[in-house]
């Protein structure tokens, strides 16, 4: 069978997340996620994936920011997100 799940991530040069072998990814965007009493935009990736694999599988992903200088963009592109009411706008690529 096959389920959406949703993974939270923390912005790094580098992000990993373990997830079952083969699973598809939907979309990154921001969640107002509320944490003790303060609401905080979390960055969230959404993939589908087979429930009944447990076969597992480490997926890397990078974030650029838009503006600043990148030697060179790598990757596959999976999309765009704002947090901070657009201060901050990042487009997350898989490596």
């Amino acid at each position: 069978m096959e389920a959406i799940y949703k993974y939270q991530i923390e912005i790094n040069s580098i992000i990993t997340i373990t997830m079952p072998k083969g699973a598809k990814i939907l979309t990154v965007q921001s969640q107002l996620i509320p944490h003790d009493l303060l609401n905080q935009d979390q960055v969230c990736i959404w993939a589908i994936v087979d429930t009944d694999t447990d076969k597992k599988e480490i997926r890397m992903f990078t974030c650029y920011r838009t503006g600043r200088k990148h030697e060179k963009i790598k990757g596959t592109y999976i999309g765009t997100f704002q947090l901070n009411n657009g201060e901050f706008v990042g487009h997350l690529f898989e490596v």
